[in-house]
């Protein structure tokens, strides 16, 4: 059962990735990490520094991003799609989807979904085969 409550970013827990499918970058949830009182939605800030991506896949929940700074291409079911600071995204259910940093520096986003916890969700990531 979810409880109310507010919680700073910094009190997330943070997860690096330096995967060549996965991507490079970092992520902060405080909301859905596994220790807050909340079991529909996860959220948080994704870091991607410059040259990094967030790797293309897709999941059951829906999701928003809304990028904080930076500039970057988000790829949305086949099409590329340029974002900067201020740019929301809709990401459908079952979406394929992925992020990169064109930039020089830090590409920051804000996203939510409607999942338990990131794990939760990652677990049923389908990674498409060819694009």
């Amino acid at each position: 059962m979810s409880s109310p409550f507010v919680r700073h970013v910094s009190e997330g827990s943070r997860v690096d990735w330096d995967d060549p499918r996965d991507g490079l970058l970092s992520f902060t949830s405080p909301v859905g990490d596994g220790t807050t009182p909340s079991d529909t939605l996860t959220a948080g800030v994704c870091v991607v520094p410059a040259g990094g991506w967030l790797g293309l896949h897709s999941h059951e929940a829906a999701e928003v991003y809304h990028v904080l700074t930076g500039t970057g291409s988000v790829h949305l079911a086949g099409a590329e799609q340029p974002v900067r600071a201020g740019s929301m995204v809709f990401i459908p259910s079952g979406c394929t989807h992925g992020i990169r940093n064109t930039g020089e520096s830090d590409l920051e986003f804000f996203y939510v979904y409607a999942a338990d916890s990131m794990e939760d969700e990652r677990t049923r990531f389908r990674y498409p085969t060819a694009e």
